[in-house]
């Protein structure tokens, strides 16, 4: 299991989305969410149990943060 935490400074709607490295989409999520300390957790198998480097990005409103994720065997 793997967990993103992330600051939200007003109730927004927000997008998460994995990509592997080729660029390709393995995971999305949309949830409206309350202001505050916020926590996405993704299962390994949301991400098809393939170990490895995925980026993410998280949208809400006109913010966006990017990050990396490592996925162990």
């Amino acid at each position: 299991q793997t967990q993103i935490r992330f600051d939200l400074p007003s109730a927004e709607q927000v997008c998460l989305q994995i990509r592997n490295t080729a660029g390709q989409l393995v995971y999305e999520k949309n949830s409206f969410l309350p202001a505050g300390e916020q926590l996405f957790s993704i299962q390994k198998m949301n991400l098809g149990n393939t170990p490895g480097i995925y980026w993410y990005s998280i949208a809400a409103g006109q913010s966006r943060a990017v990050g990396k994720v490592v996925l162990l065997p």
